[in-house]
C-alpha cells in the first residue's frame, strides 16, 4: 500500500494560522489570568487603560493584516509594541515582535522579518512561552523556505 505524500500548507497559510493562534491566545489571556490591579486603584486605571489601548491596537492590526493592509497593520503593531514595552509586558512584547515580523515577511522584506522573529524568539524563550516559541520558529522556517534556504 502506498502512502500519500505529506502536503505542507503554503507559507501564507502558515502565517495566517500563526497570526490567528497568537491573536486568539491574547484574547483569552485576560479572562484566564486576571491582573492584580485591585491592589493599587489609582495606578490600576492607568495600567488597565494602557493595556486596553494596546490590545485595541493589536486587534486593529490583526484586522488590517487579514485585509492585506500590511503597512497599516505594521503601524498598529508598532504602536502596540511601544505600549506593551512601557507596561513591561514581555510576553505581549514578544508577540508584537512576531507580528511585526509577519508583516515584513508578507512584504517580502525577509531580512527585516528575520530580525524581528529573532527578537521575538529570544523574549518568548525568556518568558517561557513555548507556544509562542513554536509559532515564531515556524515563521522563521517559512522565511528560509521562501528564500530557498531549506537546510536552515
Amino acid at each position: 500500500m502506498s502512502q500519500q505524500p505529506f502536503h505542507q500548507p503554503s507559507p501564507r497559510t502558515r502565517k495566517l494560522i500563526s497570526l490567528f493562534l497568537v491573536s486568539s491566545s491574547l484574547f483569552w489571556l485576560p479572562a484566564l489570568f486576571p491582573a492584580p490591579y485591585a491592589l493599587f486603584p489609582a495606578v490600576a486605571q492607568t495600567t488597565q487603560d494602557r493595556k486596553a489601548e494596546a490590545e485595541k491596537l493589536l486587534q486593529t492590526g490583526v484586522q488590517q493584516y487579514r485585509q492585506s493592509k500590511f503597512r497599516e497593520a505594521l503601524e498598529s503593531f508598532q504602536q502596540a509594541l511601544v505600549v506593551f514595552q512601557q507596561l513591561k509586558d514581555r510576553k505581549s512584547e514578544g508577540t508584537m515582535l512576531n507580528n511585526i515580523g509577519l508583516v515584513y515577511d508578507n512584504l517580502g522584506q525577509y531580512p527585516k522579518a528575520l530580525e524581528f522573529y529573532q527578537q521575538a524568539l529570544a523574549i518568548l524563550k525568556q518568558v517561557g512561552d513555548r507556544s509562542g516559541e513554536g509559532t515564531t520558529l515556524n515563521n522563521i522556517g517559512g522565511v528560509y523556505n521562501s528564500l530557498g534556504q531549506y537546510p536552515k
